[in-house]
């Protein structure tokens, strides 16, 4: 009996450690569930690892791209600084350009001498005097940066950059004194105009004959007799004033 006992004791003994492992093993079903899982959690991470590596690689094309802009931008704003500093031969302007600049000089309290449109030491002068005030290079030499200064708006002839700040010459406005100028150079004397809209007029004396004067915004002198029926005068037609006094002496 002692024996049977003992074999049964080890029997149980033996089963045990099996009995263990088999129910500790999940179900097969549960086991394949779990499997799976696994997999698509390693998926996940692997399709995140991607995400990240997509995103990496955007932000450096980005950094890249906007370093590129940058230095287009930085040569940009290089070569507009040499545009505006590139001398402009005087030359190559419209004599109206000219008359513009001499304007404006005037205007701005520096002698530029008479608004004839002609480019002369006067106005270099002036244009220098004016470069000294505005801290530009004194060089009296003319440049984009210097006529944006200015304000004189017009175009090179000799550029198709636009050389001022302005859309049109016709802005800029000739002062009274700058007319009593453009009348005593055509020859009058005893000059006395008013402004009277976009023009001056008044009277001024020559040959000892008293005309009406009358003074456009471009320059053009108009003159008639007070006396008699002369014809009108146009500054630098020929026929202001002498013919008619011609006409008259005989």
């Amino acid at each position: 009996m002692k024996g049977i006992l003992l074999a049964t004791a080890a029997t149980l003994a033996l089963s045990l450690p099996a009995m263990a492992q088999s129910n500790n093993q999940p179900p097969p079903q549960q086991q394949q569930q779990m499997n799976k899982n696994q997999q698509q959690s390693g998926q996940s991470q692997q399709q995140m690892q991607q995400k990240m590596q997509q995103m990496q690689q955007q932000e450096a094309q980005q950094e890249h791209q906007q370093q590129q802009q940058a230095q287009q931008q930085l040569k940009q704003l290089e070569q507009q600084a040499m545009s505006q500093q590139k001398p402009i031969n005087p030359e190559q302007l419209k004599k109206q350009e000219v008359m513009t600049i001499q304007q404006t000089l005037n205007k701005e309290g520096f002698d530029a001498g008479n608004v004839d449109g002609i480019w002369g030491s006067s106005t270099r002068t002036a244009l220098k005097t004016f470069q000294q005030k505005e801290g530009l290079p004194d060089n009296g030499q003319l440049n984009q940066q210097t006529l944006a200064a200015l304000g004189a708006g017009m175009q090179s002839s000799g550029s198709s950059e636009t050389v001022g700040a302005g859309s049109s010459s016709s802005q800029m406005q000739m002062s009274e004194q700058q007319a009593q100028q453009k009348v005593e150079s055509e020859g009058y004397t005893q000059v006395k105009l008013n402004k009277q809209g976009d023009e001056f007029s008044g009277t001024a004396t020559k040959g000892g004959q008293q005309y009406q004067i009358k003074v456009s915004q471009n320059g053009q002198v108009q003159a008639q007799p007070e006396q008699g029926s002369g014809s009108t005068g146009t500054s630098g037609s020929g026929s202001q004033g002498g013919g008619s006094m011609g006409g008259s002496s005989k």
